[in-house]
C-alpha cells in the first residue's frame, strides 16, 4: 500500500518503522503544512542512509522532515498517516516535544473515534438508528480515515433509502481502502438498489476478487445478471453461492428456478457491517 496524502505526496514509498530504524528514509518528502497551493511545497532531497558516524545531527534533520510531513498529513485529516509520520520522527528524535503531543492529541482522536463506532454498533443492534448515525458521524469527525464508520454510515443510509448518500460514504470508505471486500460489495448493493445494474456488477466482481468466498455477493451478482438477461451468468453465480453455502435457501430456491423455468423475483439483503 502507497502512503499518500489526498493532496500532496508528502511520503513517497514509506518505509516500515523496522527499516527506518536501520536508518533508511524515503526518497523524497513533499511538505509545506500551512499552504495549500501546490506551487508552495518544497522537495526534500533524498537521504539513502542516516551515517551515525556523523554524529547525531543527521537523525535530527530527517526527524524533523518526518514531524513537518506528519503536520502536512494532519492538516489534511489524515489522522493514521500523521501519527506514523510522528512515530518516525520519535523514533529517530524521542526529544522532539512537539511530536510527541501532536502524536498523543491524534492517538487519542484515534481512540476516541474507534470508542464511537462500537457505541453506533451497539445502538443498531438496539434498533436506535438515529443515535448510531450520531455516533457513526462522530467518529468519522474525530478519524476522517476511519473506514469502519464510513461503511456503517453508508449502510445505514442505504436501509434509509438514502442511496446518494449512501454511495458518497461507500465511495470515501473505498478511497482509504481500496482492498476492503466489505466496501464494495456495500457500494455494489447501493448500486443495484439504484438500478445501476451494469456499475453494480462491477463493483460485485471487486468485492470477489478480494473475498472470492463472498456467498452474498455471488448471490446479488446473480440477481444483477438474471435483470440484465444473462441467464447463464446468472445461474452459475446462483450455484456458486449454493456450493459456497449449501444451506442458503435462497441460492437453492433461484438454481430451482432455473431447473423450473420460473424467474425468481428477490434479491438477498446480505449487506455487511
Amino acid at each position: 500500500m502507497e502512503f499518500l496524502c489526498s493532496k500532496c505526496e508528502c511520503i513517497s514509498d514509506f518505509p516500515t518503522r523496522e527499516n527506518q530504524l536501520q536508518g533508511e528514509v524515503p526518497e523524497t518528502l513533499t511538505v509545506n503544512p500551512f499552504d495549500d497551493d501546490p506551487t508552495n511545497w518544497y522537495k526534500i532531497p533524498r537521504i539513502t542512509k542516516i551515517d551515525d558516524t556523523k554524529g547525531s545531527i543527521n537523525k535530527i534533520e530527517s526527524a524533523q522532515k518526518y514531524y513537518d510531513a506528519g503536520n502536512c498529513h494532519k492538516n489534511h485529516s489524515e489522522i493514521d498517516l500523521a501519527i506514523q509520520s510522528y512515530q518516525f520522527c520519535l523514533d529517530l528524535d524521542p526529544s522532539n516535544t512537539r511530536a510527541r503531543y501532536n502524536l498523543g492529541v491524534l492517538v487519542q482522536k484515534q481512540m476516541e473515534s474507534t470508542i464511537n463506532v462500537n457505541l453506533g454498533n451497539i445502538k443498531l443492534e438496539q434498533g436506535d438508528v438515529e443515535s448510531a448515525i450520531e455516533f457513526f458521524i462522530a467518529a468519522k469527525e474525530l478519524n476522517p480515515t476511519n473506514v469502519v464508520a464510513w461503511v456503517n454510515l453508508g449502510l445505514i443510509y442505504q436501509y434509509k433509502g438514502e442511496l446518494e448518500a449512501s454511495l458518497l460514504c461507500l465511495q470515501k470508505a473505498i478511497s482509504l481502502d481500496a482492498s476492503n471486500a466489505t466496501a464494495y460489495y456495500n457500494f455494489a448493493c447501493a448500486l443495484h438498489d439504484s438500478g445501476r445494474l451494469v456499475e453494480a456488477i462491477s463493483m460485485y466482481e471487486v468485492a470477489l476478487d478480494l473475498s472470492p468466498h463472498h456467498r452474498d455477493a455471488f448471490f446479488n451478482l446473480g440477481v444483477a445478471n438474471h435483470e440484465l438477461g444473462r441467464e447463464k451468468k446468472a445461474l452459475q453465480n446462483y450455484q456458486k453461492a449454493l456450493l459456497l453455502d449449501p444451506s442458503f435457501e435462497e441460492a437453492r430456491q433461484a438454481v430451482q428456478s432455473f431447473r423450473n423455468n420460473d424467474n425468481p423475483s428477490f434479491c438477498n439483503e446480505g449487506n455487511q457491517l
